[in-house]
């Protein structure tokens, strides 16, 4: 007795199976020199993918952004659309860090998104018209201004070659400011190596090429003790001196000379 003829001897289900197993196994010998495999499966679902969720860590990124990336290119069906492809276009949004895609049936697009976390303002010495962010990590990027407020963040300014060094001197300097309840606003490394920096107050040090440890703490024992006119202002601290250092004053501007120049 033949193999077949013992299989339709047993139950309706054996039965059955074995039908649907010949059927779907005819069906891959016999549709594909009708029908190409490929567009065949791309008949099951025919209509291109579309985002259906956002997940991960998306600081800044919106599903709007995601889309605009989309609209640059041909977005096909499940079985044909290439994911690593969606995911290098999704990555031209330079504040994105990282990028997950998969999809499920029959069109939805799931995306994992990592933003980069701005700490500070760059701007390059070469290009200070081009402010742009800058991560924990050194990485700088560009923004769009309506994705945060630059105000409120600190700056720094120098080469991309000084990243590390910015990054170390302002995490220092910042704990040393806020003992004595100051805060830092900008700071700017020079082509030569010189430092200076400006606190939220506006005030300007000079810190120059070396020691800047021990100038910034000169200054916050004496900060306290300078005589300020009642019409000037400290427009910077000078302390590339060995011992001391020099102030600059300036007139105070009258508010209504103030508002006269907005």
């Amino acid at each position: 007795m033949s193999i077949l003829q013992r299989l339709w001897q047993k139950r309706p289900t054996v039965k059955l199976r074995t039908i649907m197993w010949v059927s779907l196994v005819l069906a891959v010998i016999v549709i594909p020199p009708l029908l190409p495999v490929n567009q065949w499966l791309v008949s099951l679902s025919p209509q291109p993918l579309h985002i259906e969720h956002i997940s991960g860590d998306p600081l800044f990124t919106r599903q709007e952004d995601i889309q605009e990336e989309l609209q640059k290119m041909p977005v096909k069906s499940f079985f044909e659309q290439d994911m690593q492809a969606l995911a290098d276009q999704v990555r031209n949004k330079k504040w994105i860090k990282a990028v997950v895609v998969r999809k499920t049936w029959p069109n939805k697009l799931y995306f994992w998104i990592q933003d980069h976390h701005p700490i500070a303002t760059f701007v390059s010495n070469d290009d200070p018209n081009n402010e742009q962010f800058l991560s924990q990590t050194g990485v700088i990027f560009p923004l769009p201004s309506n994705k945060i407020a630059r105000e409120n963040l600190p700056h720094f300014q120098g080469d991309d070659e000084q990243i590390p060094r910015l990054l170390a001197t302002w995490q220092s300097m910042d704990k040393m400011l806020a003992s004595v309840d100051l805060k830092l606003d900008k700071l700017t490394l020079s082509n030569n190596g010189a430092l200076q920096l400006r606190l939220k107050k506006g005030l300007i040090l000079k810190l120059g090429q070396r020691d800047w440890q021990g100038k910034l703490k000169r200054f916050m024992r004496a900060y306290s003790q300078i005589n300020v006119p009642a019409d000037q202002h400290i427009a910077y601290i000078d302390l590339r001196y060995p011992q001391g250092f020099a102030v600059k004053f300036l007139p105070n501007i009258p508010a209504y000379q103030s508002n006269s120049k907005n």
